[in-house]
């Protein structure tokens, strides 16, 4: 008999962990039943889809042949709790107001956790409707449950993502970082990982769109994945299992953001190149049967991987990751500018490059040790003090930008500081709740400026878990060829404008301020001042309220003024407009 037991066959713990997330779906299904309008319904899914997510990283690793010692587990370990620190304090001495694009996914939290509180039924299909879209309701799934727990705040959102997106991406980093270790062959391996991990996972680009409120760094975690499953095969045999991971990763990341299929597209693409110059590589050595199966700072930091990479002829990954890089590049600039979220684009490129660059520099850390570990060092606290700010487009920290005071620039950099640390938050705050106080039920009102440095997204939000002036001020009018005649201003008891007005991102195409010249000219006949809000940085904002009913003529004065956007976007000025005035009786 104990001979039997002996035998008996125990469970890996790859079996335990998927018997234990088949039971928590189980679990899941019968709350789901049972208490369908649960508050904890929700929160419990997200948990689950971060284990989930979790084990699937674990499972990459295992795929592509890594294992992470005793060693690699501490080191993860020590720098997720240095990260925890970092944005606890990060986050706490700055005053930021998330609005524009740094609200989004704020608002999609909110709006998620309010379908599900209507059943199950009703949150999956809102999530599952928005898969089409660019703003996905994918990444709710993970971020709600370390957000339920929170004040529901703007940066308490942010620092949910260190527990929500980081473990698993510190995972599939720590993995790549050993992977390429692998091919490289690296005999260093102590500085190699300490070196580049800690390089990658400080890149700025890499934390900057997480400090926003934007977890879009979450589909690195997928983008890692491919590379991890794609770096060194080269289907000498078929694994069923590897091409269902990768496939899934590639249709999570599109799921992500939509523009991560820059990134599909340029990866695959270089990969498949790499794969027919292996293949005419080993037929050319007489393996035919093998090649038919095949299918600034950072700058001497490549050039280190560089060097190793031709010194030991292994120029395959540099190469793959220009390659990538460079058609990501020319591929999506062709379609719209890059903003510091979209860098994340680059980033699997860059963490090539930038592992190849530490595997050179581990390999050769016996020559010169002291200054390249003082030039690590350095690199790592630099990176660490760049100013993470929505009008970052040079990462630099904040003594050198602070240093750095060039006369064409000087304006830029005022905004820069104005907008990364509000001191105006509280005059913003009581504009809003005045707003909040004086409109009535069914009444709007419409605020003219529409600038990174005041949008009415900064009312809206500027006192989050509260958002009252939700439905009551819309967003503004000024990007051509993106938003609308503004009906909003006309159906508005209070209209909100600034002396002077803002412009801090695009004054030569930028509409709203001309929208505010023709206001302007015909405020006094149309408006009357009942407020004024300064702003303690030399503006000053007015609301007026309006004391005549709206006419034709007066919507027809301000549609003139944009007669060249109407003759090029006719649907959405004149057609918009006259729609308007039709449902009006205008």
């Amino acid at each position: 008999m104990s001979t039997i037991l002996s035998e008996k066959k125990t469970l890996s713990p790859w079996a335990k962990g998927g018997i234990g997330l088949g039971a928590g779906a189980l679990l899941l299904v019968l709350v789901g039943l049972l208490f369908p309008t649960a508050a904890a319904f929700f929160p419990l899914v997200s948990l689950w889809c971060s284990c989930v997510l979790f084990y699937g990283a674990l499972w990459v690793l295992h795929t592509a042949g890594v294992e992470l010692d005793f060693f690699h587990r501490a080191a993860i370990i020590a720098f997720w709790a240095g990260a925890v620190l970092y944005f606890y304090w990060a986050l706490g001495r700055r005053q930021f107001i998330y609005a524009w694009d740094y609200v989004n996914y704020i608002q999609k939290q909110f709006n998620t956790e309010a379908a599900f509180a209507l059943g199950p039924v009703a949150g999956f299909k809102y999530i599952i409707s928005t898969f089409s879209e660019d703003y996905t309701n994918f990444i709710t799934l993970f971020t709600e449950f370390p957000f339920c727990l929170t004040a529901k705040t703007g940066d308490s959102y942010a620092f949910a993502q260190v527990f929500c997106v980081l473990p698993s991406l510190m995972l599939m980093l720590s993995g790549l970082t050993i992977k390429i270790g692998q091919i490289l062959e690296i005999k260093n391996k102590f500085w190699y990982f300490i070196i580049g991990f800690s390089w990658v996972l400080t890149y700025p680009f890499l934390r900057m769109s997480a400090m926003l409120a934007q977890p879009d760094w979450f589909g690195l975690i997928f983008a890692f994945a491919i590379l991890l499953l794609t770096l060194d095969y080269r289907f000498e045999k078929l694994e069923p299992g590897r091409f269902v991971l990768i496939f899934l990763a590639t249709a999570a990341i599109i799921l992500s953001r939509r523009w991560y299929l820059y990134f599909v597209v340029g990866y695959y693409f270089s990969y498949a190149l790499l794969l027919f110059v292996s293949s005419a590589k080993l037929a050319k050595q007489g393996q035919k049967d093998l090649a038919l199966r095949t299918g600034l700072l950072n700058l001497i930091l490549i050039l280190f991987g560089l060097w190793l990479c031709v010194k030991r002829k292994k120029p395959s990954l540099p190469v793959l990751a220009l390659c990538e890089l460079m058609l990501s590049m020319l591929l999506f600039t062709r379609v719209q500018n890059s903003g510091s979220h979209q860098m994340l684009l680059y980033v699997p490129a860059y963490v090539i490059l930038f592992l190849c660059g530490a595997a050179g520099l581990a390999e050769s850390i016996e020559h010169f040790k002291i200054p390249k570990l003082c030039f690590w060092v350095f690199t790592l606290l630099f990176a660490v003090s760049v100013r993470c700010s929505p009008l970052t487009v040079m990462a630099l920290p904040e003594f050198v930008i602070h240093a750095f005071h060039p006369a064409d620039l000087a304006e830029y950099q005022r905004l820069d500081e104005l907008t990364y640390d509000r001191k105006d938050k509280p005059q913003i705050q009581a504009m809003a709740q005045w707003l909040v106080e004086h409109l009535g039920e069914g009444e709007v009102a419409y605020m003219i400026p529409d600038d990174m440095l005041y949008n009415p997204g900064h009312l809206r939000n500027c006192d989050l878990p509260n958002h009252a002036l939700d439905g009551k001020l819309p967003d503004s009018f000024s990007v051509p060829g993106t938003h609308y005649f503004p009906t909003g201003f006309f159906d508005a008891r209070y209209v909100v404008t600034a002396d002077p007005f803002p412009l801090s991102l695009a004054p030569d195409t930028e509409l709203g301020h001309r929208f505010n010249a023709v206001f302007l000219q015909l405020r006094e006949t149309t408006h009357q001042q009942v407020a004024t809000f300064d702003m303690g940085n030399g503006t000053v904002f007015t609301i007026w309220e309006r004391t005549t009913p709206v006419t034709r003529e007066e919507v027809e004065t301000y549609l003139h003024e944009f007669d060249a956007e109407n003759a090029k976007y006719p649907e959405m000025f004149s057609a918009v407009a006259e729609n308007w005035l039709a449902v009006h009786g205008l």
